[in-house]
Parts: structure tokens; sequence; C-alpha cells
């Protein structure tokens, strides 16, 4: 949770035009979400968000009525839709290119490559 919240406000405090200015940038940063995953990170991340709200809501009111339950998965739906990575795929690439140089991405890039970044990666989750 912590992590799209940042991540949020990265996206609303970012004037991105990293694209135009800098197309190779741009691509290692198109590369470097990839890489590392982020778009599962973004659907783990709203996956649990959908389960705590849930958990929430049936602790909070034992034996609550089905409206309640619905209320929360429609407005699920609404951030799920809002944070979808379709919609802000290019938002990430933009922050992770304005956030990061272009050796800082290669290098990170190359240890996921790596046999401890790949079980680095296999294991975020858990971790998350």
């Amino acid at each position: 949770m912590r992590k799209v919240i940042l991540t949020m406000i990265a996206l609303g405090t970012c004037i991105c035009t990293t694209e135009a200015q800098d197309p190779a940038r741009y691509r290692v940063a198109e590369e470097f979400v990839k890489v590392i995953d982020l778009e599962k990170t973004i659907d783990q991340t709203l996956g649990m968000m959908r389960k705590r709200m849930t958990e929430q809501i049936k602790m909070m009111h034992p034996g609550s009525d089905p409206t309640q339950l619905e209320a929360a998965d429609k407005t699920m739906a609404v951030i799920e839709a809002e944070m979808s990575w379709d919609r802000l795929k290019e938002d990430y690439i933009k922050v992770y290119a304005e956030t990061f140089t272009v050796e800082e991405m290669n290098g990170i890039i190359a240890f996921y490559h790596s046999p401890a970044g790949k079980a680095f990666a296999a294991k975020q989750p858990e971790l998350n």
C-alpha cells in the first residue's frame, strides 16, 4: 500500500515529457518496468487491497448486509480501473525515466537478469 501511495504522489507531482526529451532514456525505462515486473506488482497490490477491504468490512460488521460488500466491490472496481496497468503504464515509465539515470536503470536491469536478481524477483511477492 505504501508503494502505491508513494507512486501516486510521484505521478501527481511529475510533469513528464521524457519520451520527447530523451527517447533512449524512455526506452530503457520501458525495459526497466518490464524487467522489474511492475505490472504484476500493481495487479498484486490491487488484489491485496480488494481482499483487505472485504476482510475489514466483515470484521467491522459481522453478518453484514450484502449491500455493504457490494458497495465495497463497486468501489474497488473503480479503483482498479483508475489504477490499472493499461491506464498508468506510460505514467510509470515516465516517472522511472525521470527518477533514475540510464546507468542506474541499466544496473538494476543487469541485476534482475542475474541469478541473485531472479531469486529476488521470485521471492518479492512473498515479501510484500
